[in-house]
């Protein structure tokens, strides 16, 4: 199972061929969304700190660098993190598609 963000290059015809050569099922999911995809709060701190950085890039090697530096400075543990709570926020959504559905089965009774 894969997860994606429906931007350009995820959907892009080659991707899609590997995806299907490889029986790869691929999620629906929201872009750009937080909640559902932790990658987005790792992409926000990483932007945060490069606005920060007190040196724009001035070669490709610092062009490069600087995001690889932040990323490597982020804790393990931070990732861990959004990776558990990946469960809550799932199961959060579940409650909320149930309550979702109930609430139509009633108003359209």
């Amino acid at each position: 199972m894969y997860q994606h963000d429906r931007c350009g290059p995820h959907r892009s015809k080659k991707v899609k061929a590997l995806l299907n050569a490889n029986d790869v099922t691929v999620l629906s999911w929201p872009a750009q969304s937080p909640d559902l995809n932790p990658i987005e709060n790792i992409w926000g701190i990483m932007k945060r700190r490069l606005r920060i950085m007190p040196k724009y890039p001035t070669t490709a090697e610092e062009l490069f660098g600087q995001p690889c530096e932040i990323w490597n400075s982020l804790p393990d543990d931070y990732f861990i993190k959004l990776s558990h709570l990946m469960v809550q926020r799932c199961n959060a959504i579940k409650t909320l598609v149930v309550n979702l559905v109930n609430i139509a089965r009633y108003v359209n009774l």
